[in-house]
C-alpha cells in the first residue's frame, strides 16, 4: 500500500514538471521570435535541443504515465485485497461478537448455575474461618495444657523429692519402732515379772490375811488359858511367836494341815 502511495505520488511529480517544461518551452520560443533575426540560427539551434527536450520529456511522461497506469492498477488490487480483508475481518468480528454475546449468555447461565456453590463456597469460606478460630483456641489450650504439664512435673518432682525424703524418715521412725518394740517388750516382760511377783505377793498377803483371821479366832480361844499372864509379857517380842505356836498346835489337834501350810506361810512372808 505504501510502495503504491510512493509511485501515484512519483508520477504526479512527472506530469508537473513535464508541464512545467512545455510552458518554458512555449515562452521561450516566444521569446525568441520576438529577438531579431540575426540570432535565428541560435533559436533554431536551440528550438532543436528544446524539442529534444521536450521528446525526452515526453518520453519520461510516458514512462511515468505507464508506472501511474501500473501503480493505479497495482492500488485496485490493494483496494480490492485490502475490501475482501475488511470484509473477512468483519466477518470474522461478526463471528467473534456472536461468540462473545454466546459466552455471555453462557457465563450468564454458569453464574445462574454456580450461585448455590458460591453460597455453599461462603458457607464453607465461614465454616473453616470457625475452624481456624477453634484451632487457634485449640492450640492456646494446648499450651495451657503443656503448661500445667511442666508444672504438674515440676509439681512431681518436688513430690518424689518430699516422697523420699519421708521414706527416709519413714525408715528412721520405723527403725525407731523397732527399737521402741524392743523396749516396750523388754518393759512388757518386766511388767509381766512385775506383777507376777505382785500377784505371789498378793497371794501371800491373802493367805497371811486369813492367817489372821484364823489367828484372831484362835487368840480369843488362848485369851481364856493366857488369863493369868500379863501386859508386859504380852509386848514382848517373841510374844507373837509363842502365840503362833500354840495356834499352830491346836490346829495340829484339831487336823487341819491346810491351815497350818498357810500360817507356815505367813511365817515365811514375814
Amino acid at each position: 500500500m505504501k510502495r503504491a502511495r510512493t509511485a501515484v505520488d512519483a508520477a504526479n511529480v512527472g506530469g508537473s514538471e513535464a508541464v512545467d517544461g512545455r510552458e518554458e518551452a512555449e515562452t521561450t520560443a516566444t521569446g525568441r521570435v520576438i529577438c531579431s533575426v540575426d540570432t535565428e540560427e541560435q533559436l533554431r539551434a536551440t528550438l532543436r535541443q528544446k524539442d529534444k527536450e521536450l521528446l525526452c520529456k515526453d518520453e519520461e511522461l510516458q514512462a511515468m504515465q505507464a508506472n501511474f497506469a501500473e501503480l493505479d492498477a497495482c492500488s485496485r488490487e490493494l483496494e480490492q485485497e485490502l475490501e475482501s480483508e475488511i470484509f473477512r475481518l468483519s466477518r470474522m468480528n461478526r463471528e467473534l461478537e456472536s461468540t462473545n454475546r454466546n459466552l455471555e449468555r453462557r457465563l450468564e447461565n454458569e453464574l445462574c448455575r454456580n450461585t448455590p456453590a458460591q453460597i455453599k463456597l461462603s458457607a464453607h469460606n465461614d465454616e473453616v474461618a470457625k475452624l481456624r478460630q477453634t484451632i487457634q483456641c485449640l492450640e492456646q489450650e494446648n499450651d495451657d495444657f503443656h503448661m500445667c504439664i511442666r508444672r504438674l512435673e515440676t509439681t512431681e518432682e518436688d513430690l518424689r523429692y518430699q516422697l523420699d525424703c519421708a521414706q527416709e524418715v519413714t525408715v528412721f521412725v520405723q527403725q525407731e519402732l523397732e527399737s521402741l518394740q524392743e523396749h516396750f517388750k523388754e518393759a512388757t516382760s518386766q511388767s509381766r515379772d512385775q506383777i507376777r511377783e505382785l500377784t505371789s505377793e498378793v497371794m501371800k498377803y491373802r493367805t497371811f490375811k486369813n492367817f489372821v483371821w484364823q489367828v484372831g479366832k484362835l487368840q480369843l480361844e488362848l485369851d481364856a488359858e493366857c488369863v493369868d499372864e500379863t501386859v508386859e509379857e504380852q509386848h514382848e517380842p517373841n510374844y507373837l511367836s509363842s502365840i503362833k505356836k500354840k495356834a499352830i498346835g491346836m490346829m495340829k489337834n484339831r487336823g487341819d494341815e491346810k491351815l497350818v501350810q498357810q500360817v507356815r506361810a505367813g511365817n515365811q512372808i514375814e
